[in-house]
């Protein structure tokens, strides 16, 4: 058996999916889903299921969705946005991309209709001027592409010898 998903207050729309892949997995009982999942809760999640719990009746797996997303899901998606516009290369291409794709994918779980050339312009405009009028010129038409590419750029600029 596999472990089932711990709660700890981050990523509600991924926590209930993988609970309900589960409960699908392993044939829970529907009466029995929130039993499980709540005995599951960590650290702040689990305070704030012990106050809930106490004010109110939480007997069905969509009443304790729709309380957990209310409480953890709050404003989420727009603080999202707006670290993803923030954020620069301050470190490596490397780094940089590590926490682009990261906020990428938070950005595509709530909104999974942005295109790749969105993402593409947005991981170039975050890139530092000296690399990015580089990258520019190749007109990358994947992110992917535009790593590589700035990969190279900085192992130029660096004067790192670049893998072939």
């Amino acid at each position: 058996r596999s472990d089932f998903p711990k709660f700890d207050g981050e990523n509600p729309k991924w926590w209930k999916k993988q609970c309900e892949k589960y409960f699908r997995m392993y044939t829970v009982q529907p009466a029995l889903w929130v039993d499980f999942a709540t005995m599951h809760f960590q650290g702040n999640a689990a305070l704030w299921l012990q106050t809930y719990e106490a004010m109110h009746m939480v007997d069905n797996w969509p009443a304790l969705c729709v309380a957990v997303f209310a409480k953890f899901n709050k404003n989420k998606y727009s603080r999202t946005i707006d670290l993803f516009f923030a954020l620069r290369q301050e470190g490596s291409v490397d780094d940089y991309a590590h926490c682009f794709e990261e906020h990428m994918h938070k950005i595509l779980m709530y909104n999974p209709s942005y295109d790749e050339t969105f993402f593409v312009n947005r991981f170039l405009e975050g890139l530092k001027q000296e690399i990015r009028v580089a990258v520019k010129l190749q007109h990358p038409v994947t992110v992917d592409v535009a790593f590589a590419c700035a990969q190279t750029q900085e192992a130029l600029l660096l004067k790192i010898p670049v893998d072939p």
